[in-house]
């Protein structure tokens, strides 16, 4: 087996977790199985209830925030025991499918794999893969992603706090316990300054600066953005809020907050945004994910109705190189196929963007435009 379920007797809080049995490169299948539940109606988890003790997946003991919510969820079914137990392997070990992520699927060794804000595999529950996005080196833990991928870029604090609330545990994870590379305040050498200690940190000139002033300009245009989000102002109201955050975005083009009014509110124009969460994208995760993808794929045909037509054809091209490995297909000419271009274009050498530590590559690029593909979202817990 490419994977093996083991524990770590010196690292406790791991649970039982996968580790790999060999090295895979990006798109390389490492898995792939049958669910235990397709969750669609109730009725279905309760009639799953013994092959899901069988499992014998997570589900936390003792009191806790979430226990005691599920405990009130199911104190009216006739049999409040199995269903408690039902529903809390649902809530802290499946994976979202179907449209909209709307179905629940749990999977025996799929529902091991840890957490990590900096994952090296990716989970597909419509097809019950597990798919590499980074290389991963023989013996090492397989991770994937609880949060979506525009989780993945909220600043340390608010990914703590989500994964606390939902599926409480403390990510301990490289980039939770490292300086926080979401928020990154632009440099005059052109650089990113990174907070520190208080200060900021430039990650090319390395020179240390004092951080208070463009701190309180952060906080500001983040309760601005919360202002926005909140739905309770009125158009005009709203749009002074949004302005008012981008003032600081627009000095800050890589700051978490103009990702998050990027992709939320395709502020101030969508091609601009568009551009904006795929440059940060690339630059904090360095990995493919679904959100490149279809924000990539959707620039490429905004850029082709505009008449921009070389832009468009390098951004269905970027796409296509990210679809290429979430997808684990041998050339992006094969997606291009897939996806239906049918323009007949000299096949390019090009730099495209494949995941770090391999950057850039040259891929021969050629031929065809356009296919929808869907990701599992991920929905679940911790382990024991």
């Amino acid at each position: 087996m490419a994977v093996a379920v083991v524990s770590d007797a010196e690292q406790p809080h791991l649970g039982k977790f996968l580790r790999a049995s060999k090295a895979f490169q990006p798109g390389d299948l490492l898995l792939r199985e049958e669910p235990l539940l397709r969750l669609r109606r109730w009725q279905d988890a309760l009639a799953a209830a013994n092959a899901l003790r069988k499992a014998q997946l997570f589900v936390p003991e003792g009191e806790s925030p979430s226990m005691r919510r599920l405990q009130q969820a199911t104190a009216s079914e006739a049999d409040p025991e199995t269903a408690l137990f039902v529903r809390s392997v649902v809530h802290f070990n499946s994976f979202g499918a179907g449209p909209s992520g709307r179905e629940q699927v749990v999977f025996p060794t799929l529902a091991r794999a840890n957490h990590s804000c900096l994952p090296n595999c990716l989970v597909d529950a419509d097809l019950g893969t597990l798919r590499a996005v980074r290389p991963i080196t023989i013996g090492e833990e397989v991770t994937v992603s609880y949060l979506d991928d525009a989780g993945l870029l909220m600043d340390v604090k608010s990914r703590q706090k989500e994964l606390q609330e939902r599926y409480e545990f403390r990510c301990q994870c490289r980039r939770c316990t490292s300086v926080d590379d979401t928020r990154r305040f632009s440099c005059t050498c052109g650089g990113d300054q990174l907070p520190e200690r208080g200060r900021l940190r430039c990650q090319q000139c390395e020179r240390s600066s004092e951080g208070s002033e463009l701190f309180e300009a952060e906080e500001k245009a983040a309760k601005s953005l919360e202002a926005a989000r909140s739905g309770d102002l009125e158009e005009e109201d709203e749009g002074h809020e949004l302005m008012k955050c981008h003032r600081f975005t627009s000095k800050h083009p890589h700051h978490q907050l103009t990702f998050a009014l990027a992709n939320e509110f395709a502020f101030p124009d969508p091609e601009a945004s568009q551009q904006a969460v795929l440059t940060i994208l690339d630059l904090v995760l360095q990995m493919p994910c679904q959100l490149a993808l279809e924000t990539g794929r959707d620039l490429a045909r905004r850029l082709a109705k505009n008449g921009k037509e070389e832009p468009a054809r390098k951004a269905l091209q970027q796409a296509a190189a990210v679809a290429m490995v979430l997808d684990g297909k041998s050339s992006i000419e094969e997606v291009l196929a897939e996806w239906g271009e049918t323009r007949q274009r000299p096949v390019r050498i090009l730099r495209i963007f494949v995941p770090w530590p391999c950057r850039f590559v040259k891929i021969g690029l050629g031929t065809r435009d356009t296919r929808d593909l869907t990701e599992g979202e991920r929905e679940r817990g911790t382990r024991d």
